[in-house]
């Protein structure tokens, strides 16, 4: 099991130059500036480069819960592995270039026609109805996929079907039945860190055993690089015999078992934790942000991440060093759980300057905090960041780690952390003048102009659509509604509704 201790040799491992690598060649060399982008639907991942050169989209067998659970109740011998697949697409002079997972590759002409698949082994011609037929099949997930005019439907299996809009036509795939070495870029999994058996050693885990899936959890989510990972902890022993004895006495009596009812909410079955120190799981799903293997060395795992998550890890394990080595003291705060613009002025105020990089300068300002359940602490740091500026800001800017039995880690980049701190006093004075009902229209529009929005002081109520319009057209304030026209435009206005 995971110590605080072990957590810290984890993190600190990254902190070393000499510990990092790359497996790109020098042709490759030219392409690590080219920075990526992922956005999730669903199960599918689709990664985009800023250079538009191709793109990949990616789909993990999703996490059936309820069968986890049966299995883990009856032995894990029948858990159902997860189907990893993904289209690679790469844009070419005459049209696009495609190949999957199991190597299974073919050309996209500019106008959707593909080339010849008939020798390609698991690939195969359609039709429209099979395509259709497929999409409304349970446990299909589809995409659309823009640059080449087509949707991408993929099976629980790994199975996909691409239907070409432009020439009709509809490819199957079958399941994976191998995992290539990428040829493209799109996973960003350029940048290895090995562990080797001496290292874990020196974690105090074992590494062929009990190191790979601890580890796994303290990149994705005590360092940030994929937070949302699924997880399933080991069953609360009193919840889950509660449960059994329930179906055993449904079954007894011949009564029919409802799936959908909330005795099978397994989250609520799962032993509870705070920390991936508590973690005592049975599962971890394969990651999406970061890759792991085994060199033909079976004594050595390779962790592979992109340019931007490299900085991310050095920043973070750099600060951790720091701080854990200089054993900083707490920052005193009022609130159990602070406010964001609490935490922000504590970072400005009192948080400790560290340099994040060991190459070139990069400052991020540090605080500890006091809590009896620091790791609880820091995941609602992190999300407090996540709902206020965004996964991008949380994934580059944002540290959030628990570093001792009492003791959470939080730390910004500088200049994230001056940006955000800006935009959110803009935002709260722009809420003032709205409770004021001032009549200052000019200020108004200048706060606007730093940055000022509604997302960043009730994200909730943004995502539902509402801005400051919709307070301002509750108000009834002429003046501030005019200057929101004149610098947002009259659709801002007209399409808001007043605040409830």
């Amino acid at each position: 099991m995971l110590t605080f201790a072990s957590k810290r040799q984890i993190i600190q491992h990254f902190a070393s130059k000499g510990n990092w690598g790359n497996e790109f060649n020098e042709q490759r060399l030219m392409k690590q500036f080219n920075r990526l982008s992922t956005k999730r639907h669903g199960n599918i991942s689709l990664t985009t480069d800023e250079k538009d050169t191709g793109f990949r989209a990616h789909y993990s067998t999703p996490v059936d819960q309820k069968n986890i659970m049966r299995n883990v109740l009856m032995g894990a011998a029948n858990i159902e592995t997860q189907s990893r697949s993904f289209i690679d697409v790469l844009k070419t002079g005459g049209g696009f270039e495609v190949q999957d997972e199991s190597g299974r590759k073919f050309f996209i002409s500019q106008e959707g026609v593909p080339s010849d698949i008939t020798q390609i082994e698991g690939l195969r011609s359609g039709d429209f109805e099979n395509f259709n037929a497929a999409g409304k099949k349970n446990n299909t997930e589809t995409i659309e996929l823009p640059d080449i005019n087509a949707v991408l439907s993929f099976q629980r299996d790994g199975s996909k079907v691409l239907f070409l809009e432009n020439s009709q036509t509809t490819l199957c795939f079958d399941k994976p039945t191998s995992y290539r070495d990428s040829e493209f870029i799109f996973g960003g999994l350029m940048n290895t860190v090995s562990f080797d058996e001496a290292i874990a050693k020196e974690t105090g885990l074992d590494l062929t055993l009990k190191f790979l899936e601890p580890a796994k959890l303290v990149v994705a989510v005590d360092l940030g690089i994929e937070p949302e990972i699924k997880l399933f902890n080991k069953l609360d022993p009193e919840k889950a015999f509660e449960l059994l004895a329930y179906l055993i006495d449904k079954r007894d009596n011949g009564e029919a078992i409802d799936p959908a009812s909330a005795k099978y909410d397994t989250a609520a079955l799962q032993k509870d934790w705070h920390d991936s120190v508590d973690f005592e799981g049975y599962y971890i799903a394969n990651s999406r942000r970061f890759g792991i293997v085994r060199e033909s060395d079976p004594n050595r795992f390779v962790f592979k991440f992109s340019a931007d998550a490299k900085d991310f890890l050095i920043a973070q394990s750099l600060i951790v060093n720091d701080v854990t080595r200089s054993n900083t003291a707490p920052t005193p705060l009022l609130q159990k759980n602070p406010a964001l613009s609490t935490l922000l002025h504590a970072l400005n105020g009192a948080g400790k300057e560290l340099d994040g990089h060991y190459d070139r300068p990069q400052p991020w300002k540090s605080i500890v905090l006091e809590s009896q359940k620091p790791g609880a602490m820091a995941s609602t740091v992190r999300k407090m960041m996540i709902d206020h500026f965004g996964d991008d800001f949380a994934g580059r800017f944002v540290s959030s780690i628990s570093i001792g039995e009492n003791q959470c880690m939080i730390a910004l980049e500088s200049a994230a952390l001056s940006r955000a701190t800006d935009i959110l006093r803009a935002s709260t004075e722009v809420m003032g003048l709205i409770k004021e009902g001032s009549t200052d229209g000019k200020r108004f529009e200048e706060l606007l102009a730093q940055g000022a929005d509604l997302k960043y002081l009730d994200p909730k109520a943004a995502k539902e659509g509402k801005s400051f319009a919709n307070l301002i057209l509750k108000a009834g304030n002429s003046a501030l509604l005019k200057s929101l026209q004149d610098t947002q435009g009259a659709r801002e206005v007209e399409t808001a509704e007043p605040a409830p």
